[in-house]
């Protein structure tokens, strides 16, 4: 009986140990077809659920471009996480970016290594949940010196964190808000090669899901961005969103967006999105 019990025992770790080593060959392949496929990715407009147990259980990217007078900016992330338990995840983030400027160079971030964990403090009948989350991210703030390159001396950084409310009594219709903090340390450098803190931000966001139908959600956001030097509402970072998530599979959910802020302001500043969850 011993003999039998410590066979099983071996099985199952060595069972676990290779969907471990699949597991983490499958994601390493598709970051690098991520890469040579130049996917560039940002945040998309989604609510915070946390990962599913195991090390590596979660891989997102994200691509996000936005028009600002004569500007064109791409910003990208790519997010590799996992449970630690069913209600407490973490994760590692890999953000890049490109500025053009009509009649003018292209100028290239490289960097913006971060880390955060995501926490369902709260959670009641699945009907109302709290999420925390806190993070902390190197800066890329080093300027090369044909000005053209933008790389992290790991120097500057930023940390800060977010509480998200969300509430799902009502299938068709959810309700969610968001309330973050985000202090950044050296983070800007200037022409004499001095390096500045910018000024601390506390980011809000206020939306609705609607579900129109199983693995379909719209949803509607308002954000705005007080910061240390920018208190005031009428002069405060506002705007609009609109996304689209869809459910592909079981395991793979594409997220589209499309914001713009001068709709309630004279700005003439908006973006698109797009992303894609995978489970592993």
């Amino acid at each position: 009986m011993k003999k039998k019990l410590k066979y099983i025992t071996h099985v199952l770790l060595f069972t676990l140990l290779g969907n471990t080593i699949k597991s983490i060959k499958i994601l390493f392949f598709l970051l690098f077809v991520f890469i040579i496929t130049s996917l560039k990715p940002a945040s998309a407009l989604d609510t915070t659920e946390s990962f599913s147990p195991g090390i590596l259980t979660e891989f997102e990217g994200y691509y996000i471009c936005d028009w600002e007078y004569e500007t064109i900016n791409r910003s990208e992330e790519f997010l590799l996480g996992g449970g630690i338990t069913e209600k407490f995840s973490y994760y590692v983030t890999f953000a890049f970016g490109q500025e053009d400027e009509e009649h003018s160079s292209t100028i290239k971030t490289i960097g913006g290594i971060g880390l955060g964990l995501v926490w369902t403090a709260v959670e009641i009948n699945k009907n109302f949940a709290i999420d925390l989350l806190p993070f902390f991210s190197f800066e890329s703030n080093k300027i090369s010196d044909d000005q053209k390159t933008v790389k992290p001396n790991f120097k500057g950084f930023s940390y800060g964190g977010s509480i998200e409310f969300n509430c799902m009594m009502l299938e068709i219709i959810q309700p969610y808000f968001l309330a973050g903090y985000t202090n950044y340390h050296n983070s800007s450098q200037g022409s004499d090669n001095n390096y500045y803190d910018d000024p601390f931000e506390f980011p809000l966001s206020a939306g609705i899901l609607f579900k129109i139908k199983e693995g379909v959600d719209v949803l509607a956001q308002l954000d705005w961005t007080p910061s240390e030097d920018n208190k005031k509402w009428v002069e405060t970072n506002r705007s609009v969103v609109i996304g689209l998530n869809v459910m592909l599979s079981e395991n793979l959910e594409i997220i589209l967006d499309y914001w713009d802020d001068h709709l309630i302001h004279t700005h003439k500043n908006w973006g698109i999105g797009v992303g894609a969850i995978l489970a592993l």
